[in-house]
């Protein structure tokens, strides 16, 4: 039996996920199927299933994820996955760059 990971391994591990996922340039007017595509191949990883629900003309999509069983009354989550950069201020970075 493998011991379970300490708070600061977990720590690192949570860290470095947020740093690829910031990494994606997922800008509002621009296509974020890029962060999407990972993130499905995360949960696959994980053997989570997802759905992926594109907009009208393919350009863009969100996830859903069930996590736990899937029973009436259970809870879900859902993020946005685009960054909405102020375009009045041309010198900002996009994150994670």
């Amino acid at each position: 039996m493998s011991p379970l990971p300490n708070a600061d391994r977990l720590a690192a591990d949570a860290i470095a996920l947020l740093t690829r996922l910031v990494a994606f340039d997922t800008t509002s007017r621009d296509s974020n199927l890029a962060l999407i595509e990972h993130v499905e191949a995360l949960l696959t990883a994980l053997g989570v299933a997802s759905t992926r629900v594109p907009n009208h003309d393919g350009t863009k999509a969100n996830l859903f994820a069930t996590l736990g069983p899937a029973i009436e009354g259970g809870s879900s989550c859902r993020g946005i996955p685009m960054w909405c950069p102020s375009m009045a201020s041309p010198g900002r970075a996009i994150p994670g760059r």
